[in-house]
């Protein structure tokens, strides 16, 4: 199709001048100007109630009023006014305001001479950003005014149109809301962003859903805006947080479907309906079905659709109805533009010069490498001299290098006799350390253990040496879980407090252990083995009262030695003599002490009596993440601070307990430690007092560790026993034993509560047709809708296949009655689709009452059955209520 229009005949300025614009005194009131402006653009209205006559034409120039006086322009006042007005709260009171204290001034006018064409006003209003262009002859009288409209339609569109598509003009930044979303809110962004657009959108599903349900809700949804008009309430007052619903976006979110659309216009109505704008509702004054286009369509057919049904604007969706922009008279009248059609030609032009000026810059490149390449062979042959001279320096120099090595090799013979030496002491300490260690090659055999895994597995060093680990020291039943423990410790992760069984020589003990293992690897990244380090926690309790037995023994002990050294003052030489060994033997143990410290898997802690730290150990650095030298000297409150695990309330620091002479075991599972990174660790702690000779308190030592992946996984596994994993309700046997505390409750306290049992109808289908996935998808999806109807404090079940059940406490039948029919309405509305297939289904619920009467648990699930079952024999989708 061609469009016989001639360029070079461009339409005059009389053509687009609007000659009855309205006017009015600078002394009107307000609400008049904004009731004759609404008049004026009757053929707008959509709101209910409103039965104007629609005008043929909208010229776009009843939008605006112009204040005159004595033939002079005084100002201008336009719908964007009013929104700004209202969106500032200074339309309270407009019969008390005069039209002169509100209009826009100085205005921008065109003064009309006899050169000028439409392109002169179209630029002013481009220039300037403005709708409405009041036109003065050259006595400064008034003529009339120009907007988009007008020079629309008086030009005449060509074969640009049809070559211009809606996307290249179309706007990509538009307001969108929530239908739900209050006028109110609308307002105040329309005045803060100064749009005068906003597209009102919804996701895919809830716009099926509005389509499916106009049909039915035509009564209802008429009582809903005849309420929005008349001011009542029809919802909750609205939110002050709007931008939580309102998006200013460039349409990335495709999934978001137009259903309306509120303009300038649409609050004008409004204000001259005195609607209640906190109360009503987008949906209530939008206007719907709204116009759309695609953006691959052509400007022309964009133009003609406009003309035709004589809108504003035209939403601009994709193929799935999702929002991408939108199109205004403003954006057609941008191919009208002299400047932008002469820059699209001198942009043709001027890139044609650049492509010419580059080939001749590439030609004169490629002569210019040639004698690059010239002069690089020149400078080959001299590099290739030099290059020969530099050899015979480097094998000097390699000559030298040679000499050096030599001395470095007796040097590292050196270190390694030493590194013997040092091997041979770390061994002899780990061979009398407390704790279990065992090293264990990259194949998980055996390569060494010490004297206390000797005692714990009663195995000779010599009889495991190349056996494997798995097979001495691990139950059968837990091989494959410390098979994957050690292959992730052989990948660089190493294992932190594993609780695990052992197993001995004899085969009938079996010790719980507290592991941690730690990889080895050489310089070059390449597994060595690992460290096995740990300790029976079953003998901890009986090595403490070993421990305060062994310390009261010492106490006798050195009463006796003082006493014994008050008659016999002839021995004190010789004690001095075995004082002075002891305090040698007492250095030895304080070492093998520090190094048991440093290689257990517990943090530990050590204060002097007024309970500053004197020492942490490795682990408890990593734990609170505090480094040993930082955290001398410290009040141990200000490290290690523990809190109530549900409350945060603080907790008495174990130390200051210790320091009181009293032990400090936390096995309560309900402290939590407060890490200064701001992570939060769940422990076990215990504390003890440090006693000098005399029994004087001299400071306190704290031993904890880190139980929170333990203790997450205890909770995970209470919930797992007691919750249904399909539906996230609870099971039929938590269920039940809620149910039975409710009927002890009814019985001892004289409450009463009600007994829901429910079955779903035609639920089989489903699964017979479309598999138990549909199935399991459907389950969720009443589970959800079940719950929508029930307070907080009721208790909602699945007790399995399709039956549910629910405790409505403190709920007499008749109102768990009321309940019910509403739970029976949501499930008999459901429309469930699946793979092309729709499905209805409906639910039977049986009632029963739970009180004083009610006999016990199973008295109460058989009469609920017994109505439930009675409803499904009466016909389904019923409720039974069970009289005695």
């Amino acid at each position: 199709m061609s469009i016989k229009n001639d360029w070079n005949s461009v339409p005059p300025l009389e053509n687009a001048i609007d000659p009855n614009p309205l006017i009015v005194l600078p002394d009107r009131p307000l609400d008049q100007v904004i009731e004759l402006m609404n008049q004026a653009n009757t053929h707008n209205c959509r709101l209910p109630g409103f039965t104007s006559e629609p005008s043929q034409i909208d010229t776009g120039s009843h939008r605006c009023v112009l204040v005159m006086e004595n033939q002079q322009l005084l100002g201008i006042f336009t719908e964007r006014d009013i929104i700004d007005l209202i969106g500032n709260h200074h339309l309270n009171t407009p019969n008390q305001i005069t039209i002169d204290r509100v209009m826009r001034r100085p205005v921008i006018t065109l003064t009309k001479t006899e050169h000028q064409d439409i392109f002169a006003a179209l630029s002013l209003l481009r220039e300037h950003q403005i709708r409405y262009l009041p036109v003065l002859d050259i006595h400064q009288k008034l003529i009339g005014i120009v907007t988009p409209e007008t020079i629309r339609a008086c030009v005449q569109p060509a074969n640009l149109l049809q070559w211009r598509t809606v996307r290249d003009v179309m706007i990509t930044e538009v307001i969108q809301a929530e239908e739900t979303e209050s006028v109110a809110s609308l307002i105040q962004i329309m005045a803060k962003k100064k749009t005068s657009f906003i597209v009102i959108t919804a996701a895919p599903d809830k716009t099926s859903d509005k389509t499916s349900d106009k049909t039915s809700d035509k009564t209802s949804d008429k009582t809903r805006k005849q309420k929005a008009i008349g001011g009542e309430e029809c919802q909750p007052p609205i939110s002050d947080k709007h931008d939580n619903y309102l998006r200013l976006a460039n349409f990335s979110q495709k999934s978001l479907m137009a259903v309306g659309i509120v303009s300038e216009q649409e609050i004008l109505q409004c204000q001259v309906l005195e609607i209640n704008l906190e109360k009503t509702q987008a949906r209530d004054i939008m206007s719907s079905p709204i116009l759309k286009i695609s953006p691959q369509e052509s400007l022309w057919v964009a133009n003609q659709q406009m003309q035709q049904h004589q809108t504003h604007q035209l939403v601009v969706c994709g193929d799935r109805g999702e929002v991408l922009g939108l199109l205004t008279h403003h954006c057609i009248l941008q191919v009208f533009d002299v400047l932008e059609m002469s820059s699209v030609i001198e942009g043709l032009q001027q890139s044609i010069a650049e492509q010419t000026i580059q080939l001749i810059k590439s030609n004169e490149q490629l002569h210019q490498e040639i004698r690059e390449r010239q002069r690089t062979e020149e400078k080959l042959q001299k590099l290739n001299y030099e290059l020969e001279n530099r050899v015979m320096e480097r094998t000097i120099a390699l000559q030298t290098s040679n000499d050096e090595l030599i001395a470095e090799m007796i040097r590292r013979k050196q270190v390694q006799e030493a590194l013997r030496e040092s091997q041979e002491r770390l061994w002899s300490l780990i061979q009398t350390a407390g704790s279990v260690i065992i090293f264990l090659g990259p194949d998980h055999r055996i390569l060494q253990w010490n004297l206390e895994a000797e005692r714990v597995y009663g195995w000779q060093d010599i009889e495991v040496l190349g056996e494997s680990y798995l097979d001495i020291c691990v139950p059968w039943e837990m091989r494959s879980q410390v098979d994957r423990y050690l292959n992730e410790v052989f990948n660089g992760n190493p294992q932190r407090d594993l609780e695990l069984p052992g197993i001995t020589k004899d085969g009938n003990s079996q010790p719980i252990l507290l592991w941690n293992l730690t990889p080895l690897f050489d310089t070059q990244g390449e597994a060595l083995g690992a460290i096995i380090s740990g300790q029976e926690i079953t003998e901890r309790k009986q090595a403490e009262e070993q421990l305060w037995q062994y310390k009261e023994h010492l106490e006798e002990l050195v009463a006796k030695r003082t006493a014994a050294l008050t008659q016999a003052n002839q021995k004190l030489r010789r004690e001095i003599r075995d004082r002075q060994r002891a305090e040698q033997a007492l250095f030895q143990e304080k070492e093998l002490a520090q190094v048991t410290l440093q290689s257990i898997g517990e943090g530990v802690i050590t204060t002097d009596a007024h309970g500053y730290i004197q020492l942490i150990n490795p682990m408890a650095e990593e734990i609170l993440t505090w480094d040993a030298e930082e955290a001398f000297g410290l009040p141990v409150t200000e490290v290690f601070k523990i809190v109530h695990e549900k409350s945060k309330d603080p907790l008495p620091n174990p130390i200051e307990a210790a320091l009181l002479g009293e032990t400090f075991v936390d096995n309560t599972h309900e402290s939590v430690l407060m890490v200064r990174n701001g992570r939060e660790l769940a422990i076990n702690c215990t504390a003890a007092p440090i006693r000098a000779s005399d029994s004087k308190i001299v400071g306190a030592v704290l031993v904890f560790r880190d139980v929170t992946h333990s203790r997450n996984m205890a909770r995970q596994l209470s919930w797992q026993a007691s919750h249904d994993p399909l539906t996230g309700l609870i099971n039929r046997r938590e269920f039940e034993r809620r149910l039975e505390s409710a009927v002890i409750d009814s019985q001892v306290d004289n409450l009463e509560h009600t007994l829901c049992y429910l079955d779903l109808d035609r639920f089989k289908i489903v699964n017979d047709t479309s598999g138990h996935a549909a199935g399991d998808e459907l389950l969720r999806h009443v589970s959800t809708l079940l719950s929508s109807h029930l307070r907080r404090s009721d208790v909602l079940g699945r007790l399995g296949g399709d039956e549910f059940a629910a405790i409505l406490y403190n709920c007499s039948v008749d109102e768990a009655l009321r309940v019910a029919n509403g739970m029976r309405e949501s499930i008999k509305s459901v429309e469930f689709v699946w793979e092309n297939h729709t499905f209805r289904i409906g639910v039977s619920i049986g009632l029963v009452a739970i009180d004083a009467h009610s006999a016990n648990l199973q008295s109460v699930l058989s009469e609920a059955d017994a109505a439930c079952y009675k409803a499904k024999k009466d016909g389904r989708d019923r409720v039974e209520i069970h009289r005695i």
